[in-house]
């Protein structure tokens, strides 16, 4: 499962109140944040399953 947020400066503290909420219900969950030039920040999140061992 991949989320993807987007988020300007004046939405900061929402994003950030949904940051924490991801975190808690995905605690293995990896994240990665990038700004774009225009100002628009993306956070993403990616869920770590865990691995299946086969035989």
């Amino acid at each position: 499962m991949k989320i993807k947020i987007t988020y300007r400066a004046e939405d900061e503290a929402r994003a950030a109140h949904v940051r924490t909420l991801l975190r808690q219900e995905l605690p293995r969950a990896k994240e990665h944040e990038s700004c774009a030039p225009d100002g628009v920040h993306c956070v993403y999140f990616r869920d770590i399953k865990p691995r299946i061992k086969h035989g």
